[in-house]
């Protein structure tokens, strides 16, 4: 064992520790902290207003505005740009289930009980509701601030929040009743 590299590597995190420490007392820092206070308190009253369309395309926004400014790998861009792939299909989905004769199609194609969770379709949309839920989890395990995670966690409270009304917007389309514990019946 390469002890002498060891601690190359324990004086090289305590310095990154201090420089971080520094940096945290600027001014400069001051004013990113406050922006991204700004920011946690606009994606929570997004989801507080409780309205699909701007949830998704509030999440939408903060993913091109990740791929514009942050992107610095070709993983992490391949992923953004799936994600914005997804949330075209959500987008598509939203038509179609906006139109019960058109999302009776989409049923139709998922009638296989493997496809289809609490009573309605694992279509498309709630598979891209997952997805971006499952990679801002992934993120999450990154090396952010909490000022970053707790947006971070906010989007993921929005995603679902999304999630349970685009399932009610099937439920509705399927003229299914809709009940608080997330299961759906055949209306009568």
């Amino acid at each position: 064992m390469d002890i002498q590299a060891l601690n190359r590597l324990r004086l090289a995190t305590g310095r990154e520790r201090t420089a971080l420490v520094e940096l945290m007392e600027t001014p400069e820092y001051g004013r990113l902290a406050k922006s991204r206070e700004v920011q946690l308190k606009q994606v929570r009253a997004i989801g507080r207003d409780g309205d699909l369309a701007t949830i998704v395309t509030s999440e939408r926004f903060l993913i091109q505005n990740e791929l514009d400014r942050y992107a610095n790998s070709t993983s992490m861009k391949s992923s953004l740009n799936e994600a914005l792939k997804d949330f075209n299909r959500i987008e598509k989905h939203l038509n179609f289930v906006a139109d019960p004769t058109q999302y009776r199609i989409v049923d139709e194609a998922h009638n296989k009980p493997k496809h289809r969770i609490n009573g309605v379709p694992r279509d498309e949309a709630r598979q891209a509701f997952h997805s971006q839920h499952t990679r801002l989890t992934n993120l999450d395990k990154s090396r952010l601030s909490a000022a970053e995670k707790a947006v971070i966690g906010a989007r993921q409270n929005n995603l679902k929040i999304g999630a349970d009304l685009y399932q009610k917007m099937q439920a509705n389309a399927l003229g299914l009743n809709f009940t608080q514990n997330t299961n759906c019946e055949r209306s009568v």
